[in-house]
């Protein structure tokens, strides 16, 4: 599996560590490995233990594309940390837009945590029927809901739905100790390699 980027620097593969014959092209062509690397964890929906507990203060809805735009947007702000007020000039809420109206996107597998407040959490969670395994992707919680067990609830949840459409397996994009901990494995390392043309 090999993915790639392309900016004014160059471009980028990032290249499964496994895939020796893909590096070693890589490499004939003058291309440098970089610090960047991605792990890919996976859990296995067949054998995992997707039980959970909520919060007492919290529910857990779908998300509504055509009713929670703002909401949609201010949790990810949020909860991804990003310094100053909310943007909600046209271009970052068309953006938005775009991004609730993905071609694959079912609101179903798109949970949030909700309370009286409005959006604590979010999980996405994909998954083509034409495939035997999801993904999850994005996760965020805000800074003020946190160790409140609100984002394994999220993660559990999709997985169960996932499950229940088919899924077999489910992988995510970290390295952090909380997917490990409700039951993912590492699965696979990409390295990134990047080709800078003369100038």
């Amino acid at each position: 599996m090999i993915a790639n980027f392309q900016d004014k620097t160059g471009l980028g593969i990032a290249v499964n560590d496994a895939n020796e014959a893909g590096i070693a092209l890589l490499e004939k062509y003058n291309f440098e490995i970089a610090q960047q690397s991605e792990q890919v964890l996976a859990c296995d929906l067949e054998n995992a233990d997707l039980h959970y507990e909520l919060h007492p203060d919290f529910q857990l809805h779908n998300l509504q594309p055509e009713n929670d735009l703002y909401e949609h947007h201010e949790v990810l702000w949020e909860g991804f940390e990003n310094e100053g007020p909310l943007p909600l000039d046209e271009k970052t809420l068309n953006v938005q837009k775009r991004m609730l109206t993905a071609p694959h996107l079912d609101s179903s597998l798109h949970i949030v945590a909700k309370n009286q407040a409005g959006f604590a959490a979010y999980c996405g969670g994909w998954y083509d029927k034409t495939t035997d395994y999801a993904y999850i992707e994005p996760l965020c919680t805000k800074p003020a809901y946190r160790k409140l067990g609100l984002g394994k609830a999220l993660v559990l949840e999709t997985l169960h739905r996932c499950g229940l459409m088919g899924a077999k397996k489910a992988y995510v994009i970290s390295d952090d100790s909380f997917y490990k901990n409700i039951g993912f494995e590492e699965h696979s390392h990409f390295s990134f390699y990047w080709y800078k043309p003369q100038v």
